[in-house]
């Protein structure tokens, strides 16, 4: 049997990246669905919220969410922010297997070096305080949460398909 991956997470654990790279892996085919929010509004994210506000931007990934047909063969990258919808995260929960890419706080300032510039959701209560408030909801949705803090993108790889003894995802 065969399932869709969701991979979740803080921006800059490399949900896109490690995202490609396991669609790869297995196969699958691969959706980041900031790209397809940034290519249908022909804005950035940043733009959007600038324009639109946070419920805006929340807004275009619940209706991206929505728009995903599920095959059982495609690995999804949202957002940093899709868990702050409700009925988006109700449809990934429903179809699909969400793994929460976790790092620490301190990797996760490393590799953001200019948080304001990225278009994240919540910013202004300061990226610490954005990491403590998503790491509860990230937990909270997640069906499996594995380390990523290394940028040993094959390491993390080999973690996610070797940590699902069932074979759930069998590439091809």
């Amino acid at each position: 049997m065969h399932y869709d991956i969701t991979l979740i997470g803080m921006p800059g654990v490399g949900k896109s990246t490690i995202g490609k790279r396991l669609a790869d892996e297995l196969g699958y085919s691969f959706i980041d669905l900031d790209t397809e929010i940034m290519r249908r509004e022909g804005k950035s994210l940043h733009e959007i919220i600038s324009s639109s506000g946070d419920g805006g931007l929340i807004s275009l990934e619940e209706r991206e969410a929505l728009l995903l047909n599920f095959d059982g063969r495609t690995v999804i990258s949202p957002g940093g922010s899709i868990i702050y919808s409700p009925n988006a995260m109700a449809v990934l929960e429903n179809h699909t297997h969400i793994i929460y890419l976790k790092a620490s706080f301190e990797d996760i300032r490393k590799r953001i070096p200019d948080p304001a510039q990225r278009g994240i959701i919540g910013l202004e209560k300061g990226l610490d305080r954005l990491y403590e408030e998503r790491d509860v909801l990230y937990n909270q949705y997640a069906d499996s949460v594995i380390g990523a803090g290394s940028a040993d993108i094959e390491g993390i790889v080999r973690s996610i398909i070797v940590g699902f003894p069932d074979h759930h995802f069998e590439p091809g």
